[in-house]
């Protein structure tokens, strides 16, 4: 696959969020307006980026969210994880941490920082 636009690859992020949500509804395909109305984007600017993933959905129903998901899941998600930093180490930043361990095991924590030593 070509190397995707820094934007697009932001967008995919957000997308797979908000696919996310709607799986959890119940829904089982959308529509490319209806991810743009929940993004506050355009249908032109989703059609635009699942193309350039490769992926295509049908007239009457849509894209099939669970699909969609696990190929935007393919493109962002690496074997060996992302490493990431947490800047702010107060009740915010502990219950990140806490929620990083217990769902998203393929983000690393390798730093963090605060402003109180």
């Amino acid at each position: 696959m070509e190397t995707l636009p820094d934007k697009t690859v932001e967008r995919l992020s957000q997308y797979r969020r908000s696919l996310n949500n709607q799986l959890a509804k119940g829904k089982k395909h959308i529509f490319s307006h209806e991810i743009a109305n929940l993004l506050h984007i355009t249908p032109v600017q989703v059609r635009r980026d699942i193309m350039l993933i490769g992926y295509s959905g049908t007239l009457r129903k849509g894209y099939d969210i669970k699909e969609l998901v696990h190929l935007i899941g393919v493109i962002l998600d690496t074997d060996e994880g992302q490493k990431i930093a947490v800047i702010g180490m107060g009740n915010i930043g502990k219950g990140f941490i806490h929620y990083l361990y217990e769902k998203r095991s393929k983000l690393k924590i390798v730093a963090a920082f605060d402003i109180i030593p």
